[in-house]
């Protein structure tokens, strides 16, 4: 073979070698992991370390996005530490995933379980204040749930104004609340929980309207010589209150909620039909059931309560 022949067709093989060289190595140089947060971002670089907590992630400078690519080695570019809670997955260069909340598939005890969606509860304190209530909720989209309460105000006992008092009060009557909660975004969970994602689950904010009213029945006791007379008065209260309250709703297991909450707003009372004069401003009787009325000083209204309920 002639010089000349053997030296043009090792030039005609070096052109696609270089090539297919030059490929190759921009696709090493071009190889980079990539980050996936929970938000929808999703950042390319190189993962320098994956710790318990953060992630440490390596990317182009922002402030020159033509600046120096991330090589595999990780040099070069901006450092970014990510909190594992905010992200959804790593995929690295070579083709491995490691999944941070990674949201299972819903399988059908779960979907029967999220589409529990009505709840009825009792207060627990009520009783021992002298009434009773049971409430009703139910969600009305995501986010939103309509609560309903309503109470029997006196359980037969009898009270005695104090230890010194010959006076017996007895209370008759009833209780009404209504209220939609708006339930408060909340931050993605490390390790996916079902019983998180209910829509009965979680903080939330609640405007309410609340309404009491009771009859107090009063025996009056007064002992001479040689008679007891027994006098009776009645007189009949009505309470009225805007407040907003904030709580936290847990499911216990998959058919048991407890909800504790406490709010504040504005009151007004009325005592036969008439706003009291001797009592400050809207009246004086501060424990209306539904809420504490500190109408002797202030129209203020404060609220609070523990229910426990059964979710179907």
């Amino acid at each position: 073979m002639r010089p000349t022949t053997f030296i043009a067709r090792t030039g005609r093989m070096a052109g696609p070698l270089l090539i297919l060289l030059g490929l190759l190595a921009h696709g090493r140089l071009s190889a980079q992991d990539s980050l996936f947060f929970a938000n929808g971002d999703i950042l390319t670089g190189h993962a320098e370390e994956v710790g318990p907590d953060k992630v440490r992630f390596r990317i182009p400078d922002p402030g020159d996005p033509s600046g120096p690519a991330v090589q595999a080695d990780g040099k070069g570019g901006a450092l970014v530490m990510a909190d594992r809670r905010d992200l959804l997955r790593l995929k690295l260069a070579g083709g491995q995933t490691i999944s941070f909340n990674a949201a299972r598939a819903v399988e059908a005890p779960d979907r029967t379980f999220l589409d529990r969606k009505q709840a009825v509860t009792v207060d627990i304190l009520a009783p021992a204040l002298d009434h009773f209530t049971a409430g009703y909720q139910r969600s009305l989209k995501k986010g939103v749930i309509l609560h309903a309460d309503l109470g029997l105000i006196g359980l037969g006992v009898s009270r005695r104004q104090n230890v010194y008092s010959e006076d017996i009060t007895r209370l008759r009557g009833g209780l009404f609340r209504l209220g939609v909660s708006f339930m408060l975004p909340r931050r993605p969970a490390r390790v996916s929980n079902v019983r998180r994602e209910h829509p009965l689950n979680g903080w939330y904010m609640r405007p309410e309207i609340l309404l009491s009213g009771w009859t107090e029945h009063r025996t009056h006791h007064l002992y001479g010589n040689p008679y007891m007379v027994e006098t009776t008065t009645g007189k009949d209260v009505a309470s009225l209150a805007l407040v907003t309250v904030f709580g936290r709703q847990l499911l216990i297991g998959r058919r048991c909620v407890l909800d504790m909450f406490a709010g504040m707003g504005y009151g007004i009372q009325w005592e036969n039909g008439e706003l009291p004069e001797d009592n400050g401003v809207g009246g004086g009787r501060e424990y209306s059931f539904t809420h504490l009325f500190t109408g002797s000083y202030s129209p203020l209204a404060l609220t609070g309560g523990l229910r426990f309920g059964y979710v179907f």
